[in-house]
Parts: C-alpha cells; sequence; structure tokens
C-alpha cells in the first residue's frame, strides 16, 4: 500500500487518465499533484508554452500557471477519491522535469511517482527525451507510468 504518491501532472489526456486511473491502480491515501515549470516556460498538455519575454515578472506568471495546472489536476485526483495537495516545482530546464518530480518525491517521501506517457513513438522519445524514461531511469523511486 502506497501511503503517498506524487503524480505528475500537465494537463495533457495522458496526464489526466493517469489521475483518474491511480486510485483504481494504486492503494494511496494522499497524493500530491505536481506541475512542473521551468525557466522561460511551462510544459502545459504535453506541450512546451513559451512565456514572451519582455514580462515583467516571468517567474510569477509561470508559477501561477503552473499553480492553475496542478490544482486543476489535484481536483481531477479529489474526483477520482484520493486526498489531495496540488503544488508546483521549478526545473532549470525542460529537460529536468522527471528530476524535479523526484526531487519532490524524496522532499514528500513519497512511496511511488505516478507519470503518463505521452504514446511519442522510440525516435520522438530518443531525440527530445520523455519525462516518464527520466524518471524510471533515475531508479530512486519506484514509478508507476500509465500508457497513453
Amino acid at each position: 500500500m502506497s501511503d503517498l504518491i506524487i503524480i505528475g501532472y500537465d494537463g495533457s489526456d495522458e496526464a489526466k487518465r493517469a489521475t483518474a486511473l491511480v486510485p483504481r491502480l494504486v492503494r494511496a491515501d494522499r497524493a500530491v499533484v505536481i506541475s512542473v515549470w521551468h525557466d522561460g516556460g511551462l510544459i502545459a498538455a504535453g506541450a512546451p508554452v513559451a512565456m514572451s519575454p519582455p514580462i515583467e515578472s516571468i517567474d510569477g506568471a509561470l508559477i501561477a500557471a503552473a499553480q492553475e495546472l496542478a490544482e486543476d489536476g489535484a481536483l481531477r485526483a479529489t474526483l477520482a477519491g484520493l486526498e489531495v495537495t496540488a503544488a508546483t516545482r521549478h526545473a532549470p530546464a525542460p529537460g529536468a522535469i522527471g528530476h524535479a518530480l523526484l526531487d519532490a518525491a524524496d522532499d514528500y517521501d513519497a512511496d511511488l511517482v505516478v507519470v503518463g506517457h505521452g504514446g511519442h513513438s522510440l525516435l520522438a522519445d530518443a531525440l527530445f527525451g520523455s519525462v516518464s524514461t527520466e524518471v524510471v531511469r533515475d531508479g530512486r523511486r519506484p514509478v508507476l507510468v500509465i500508457p497513453a
């Protein structure tokens, strides 16, 4: 039984599916739904969303957008039956999103990290990387990847 799980949430269909399936697949008391923002953008609905500089408070706008996204995921997880908290994390670059989720899992001492996989081709994953591949390869926490 997992007492606390981390759910990586970017608003994509895969993330929504993973969030809805988690209570049916894992016995969990609590979850933290985390959206990750990075310098210059946010990954939302599985695609980068760039902020158009110059804006005076780009970090503030990114944090607010990530928080709104996390709250959407938390609402979905709550409706699926979990006790949920919404949170955000910062990654220094888009390629470090998985590490930001794992750092959050370490901070919360989570039993499991859950992410959706976008169903990209092996070539696309090799060229651009994927968050699910990043968290699985790291190996420091158990990971549940929900396929597309």
